[in-house]
């Protein structure tokens, strides 16, 4: 017997990719349903190419109302190493930090979307592969390397070192790796 997916369920998670800035194609089903094969290629090839936190972040986003411009302020905060707070955000907003602290419970709370936050940009930057990772958790506002190891592996069940050494993509000149770790010479 085939499993089957939510055609539906892809579309939205496309839209929510493409508004990430992530051009991914979802199956197309006949109807609602689509088999749960082509869901599970779809979902890994986005994480093959673009690492498991927009994923994940997509998937918190869903059940919220895209529309919410509180959620979408929080989300798309230019510098995450600024040091947030509730009340910092509903005044550049321009509504009571109560309402704000209402309107984001939804969608994780404040502390739990600025992670979000933080964690992609981190990895983003883990990715690209261009600083050391210590650089990237101070630039994404966590106060050291063992805050920022803890706080990245618990949302994506991996330490930054892994998450890098899996999705590192290559560099344009060929070289993998770190550009600021020293290659190793052999003497003649």
């Amino acid at each position: 017997m085939e499993e089957y997916a939510s055609a539906r369920l892809l579309e939205l998670v496309q839209r929510a990719l493409a508004a990430e800035g992530i051009h991914a194609v979802a199956p197309a089903g006949d109807g609602a349903l689509l088999p749960l094969a082509a869901k599970r290629v779809f979902l890994l090839d986005v994480a093959r190419d673009h690492g498991l936190l927009p994923l994940l972040r997509v998937g918190a986003m869903l059940p919220v109302a895209s529309s919410d411009p509180a959620v979408a302020a929080l989300l798309s905060a230019v510098d995450p190493a600024r040091r947030w707070t509730l009340g910092c955000l509903a005044a550049e907003l321009g509504m009571p930090a109560r309402s704000l602290q209402r309107r984001l419970a939804a969608a994780g709370g404040f502390s739990g979307l600025l992670g979000t936050v933080r964690a992609q940009a981190a990895a983003e930057l883990l990715m690209a592969g261009e600083h050391p990772v210590s650089v990237i958790g101070f630039v994404c506002g966590y106060a050291d390397q063992p805050h920022f190891t803890r706080h990245f592996k618990a949302r994506t069940a991996m330490t930054p070192a892994v998450y890098r050494s899996v999705f590192q993509r290559p560099s344009p000149g060929g070289r993998e790796g770190h550009p600021h770790e020293p290659t190793k010479r052999r003497s003649p």
